[in-house]
């Protein structure tokens, strides 16, 4: 112990805490032409430092200390090289220690290094693109700090603390401060363990395991106050839209409540988002004013998938409901209770109870239901707050700047409105709600160049096409519930709204268009059903013109006729194609055998 003791005195202490400050904070400030510059003094220090341990660790009699340190510095010297893109020297280093600690990855004092070596080498495969590996690392990270408390009880040493001398000859360093250090970094350590873990099943693909890790990370960081209140209420908002995937609402409601109380500790929002850039202001400036704001835009949209996802379920609810009291397989336990809740789901929730943040989010949770809605003004209060949550977001994601964003929200602005209509039995204000849906998108396509953003457009053409094609039906639906005949403006109106549904469905297939003006003989996988679709929706809306002139009505049908043929063709050529479009390709080989005998029969009338 002597000899420890006198190499710490000597050297050994402040040449390591002068690395450690150099790599830690030093490096913050290194100019961008040498962004490693203290990094790599540091690397020196702890590489000389490594050298001389090594020297004692040969001639000393008692080593386990001496292992202790040599792996320490390993880590660091890991970590360091990882940091400064150095990775294969990094994952030397970092595998060297834990070699050294394989018999003593529970001692006291090498717990916590083989802890933070191991996160480091999942960390490390994982960005490595193999999961699968860094999966590894980390369960066996999982599995120490777990045998650890079992085996031992109490905390290890912090790895920094093996550097310092009063660690070894101060006789009170066991008091409750000394303790309540070691828990609270040992804890701190596999907090990173769970984090990195969420992170990892979620590459994997596996979501319920990494919602699970990621609830368990949120709520240590809330239990020991060791969180950022941007990032933890953006993880929060991310699990969220786990549950809400898993139509668990009450979670993913609590979950989202909980994200915004956490970001308010940055700041109420204001009363609008934008940020204007300044004279002469640098981008890094620019972006370090957005922060806050921008962490405000994404969670009123995140607040907003979430509507989304509530009233897109409670439409599927209702089906189903009336599915089951229409149908054959009726079961009065399959029935949802009055409160929209099913037993299994009763069940869950309350198994969640125990999983909810200790916060007071009364009167944030009370924004918005957590229960499927079944009528229009239900639906309608979840509708007013998920616009008032887009336009919100729209203050910070303007168009110009942020097109893509810009254009999601208006897109889930439409969906909002869509889903609304479904609960309107009115078909004239249906009508009414899926024209502003058509009024915004048109207004967004015109906004955007078809070079640099044809995805976009494409996605846009055909929602348009849709809108528009959902306007004739209805309008088609209320001539047919009139006793009266359909007047010369209704005549008018559903032919205009058979032209323009076309029009957008003829513009989203000639974007496939190759530069000789031909279509591909094979669209890609992801493509080919909405063409395909195009063309069928095409096919019927070619049929929906009212026409007193034989020829148009004619031309119309063989239109009608051709769009059918194109996709009966396309399935023929490509067999991959027909379980794409399998409902409406049956549909299409009909009519291609059925269109001719009635545009004869339309001839015939006429002589």
């Amino acid at each position: 112990m002597e000899l420890l003791t006198q190499f710490l005195n000597e050297e050994g202490e402040h040449r390591y805490l002068e690395a450690v400050k150099l790599n830690d904070e030093t490096s913050k400030s290194d100019p961008e032409r040498e962004p490693y510059k203290s990094m790599y003094e540091a690397r020196e220090i702890w590489m000389n430092l490594k050298g001389k341990v090594e020297k004692y660790l040969s001639t000393a009699s008692e080593t386990s200390v001496w292992i202790f340190l040599n792996a320490a510095l390993h880590l660091k010297l890991g970590v360091n090289s990882i940091d400064t893109d150095d990775t294969s020297v990094g994952e030397e280093h970092l595998k060297q220690s834990i070699n050294m600690l394989e018999s003593d990855k529970t001692h006291v004092k090498g717990c916590n290094i083989a802890q933070n070596v191991l996160n480091q080498l999942g960390i490390l495969f994982s960005d490595r693109c193999d999961p699968e590996k860094g999966l590894e690392y980390l369960l066996e990270a999982e599995s120490l700090y777990k045998k650890f408390r079992e085996t031992n009880g109490g905390a290890p040493w912090p790895v920094d603390d093996l550097f310092l001398v009063k660690s070894y000859t101060d006789l009170d360093q066991q008091k409750e401060a000394f303790v309540q250090k070691c828990i609270m970094n040992f804890e701190n350590t596999y907090t990173h363990t769970l984090y990195y873990l969420a992170q990892v099943y979620g590459k994997l693909e596996n979501s319920d395991l990494s919602a699970k890790y990621c609830q368990e990370t949120l709520h240590r960081q809330l239990d020991m106050n060791k969180y950022q209140p941007l990032d933890w209420s953006m993880n929060a908002a991310t699990l969220s839209q786990y549950y809400f995937s898993c139509n668990n609402f009450v979670m993913s409601r609590h979950c989202m409540a909980s994200a915004e109380f956490i970001l308010k500790e940055t700041g109420e929002p204001g009363s609008s988002l934008r940020v204007e850039p300044m004279p002469e202001e640098s981008q890094v400036s620019l972006t370090n004013r957005e922060r806050i704001p921008k962490a405000w835009a994404d969670l009123y949209r995140c607040w907003a998938k979430y509507g989304l996802a509530l009233l897109e379920f409670s439409m599927d609810r209702l089906f189903k409901r009336s599915d089951l009291f229409d149908g054959k397989d009726y079961n009065k336990n399959e029935e949802p209770g009055a409160d929209g809740r099913d037993e299994e789901t009763k069940t869950r929730e309350k198994e969640d109870g125990e999983m909810l943040f200790n916060l007071e989010l009364t009167s944030i949770e009370n924004q918005i239901t957590d229960a499927p809605v079944c009528v229009f003004d239900e639906a309608r209060k979840v509708f007013l707050k998920m616009q008032a949550w887009l336009n919100a977001a729209k203050d910070f994601y303007v168009i110009d700047g942020h097109c893509s964003d810009y254009v999601d929200i208006v897109r889930d602005q439409s969906q909002v409105y869509k889903l609304l209509a479904f609960f309107e039995v009115d078909l004239e204000r249906q009508c009414k709600m899926h024209k502003r849906r058509a009024d915004m998108l048109e207004v967004v396509l015109k906004e955007l160049n078809r070079q640099y953003y044809l995805l976009v457009c494409r996605q846009l053409m055909f929602e348009l096409g849709e809108i528009y094609s959902t306007m004739l039906d209805n309008k088609l639906a209320l001539i047919e519930t009139s006793d009266d005949p359909p007047s010369g403006h209704a005549c008018k109106k559903i032919n205009l709204l058979a032209q323009q549904s076309i029009g957008h469905f003829q513009a989203f297939v000639e974007s496939f268009r190759k530069p000789d003006g031909k279509l591909p003989e094979q669209f890609q996988d992801s493509d080919e059903r909405p063409v395909m679709i195009a063309h069928f929706y095409c096919g019927r809306l070619f049929s929906k013109f009212v026409e007193l002139d034989v020829a148009k009505n004619v031309q119309n049908l063989k239109h009608s006729l051709d769009y059918y043929k194109f996709l009966v063709t396309y399935c023929q050529r490509n067999e991959s194609a027909r379980e794409k479009v399998k409902s409406e390709l049956e549909i299409c080989e009909e009519m291609v055998v059925l269109l001719p005998a009635k545009m004869d029969k339309i001839r015939n009338q006429t002589i």
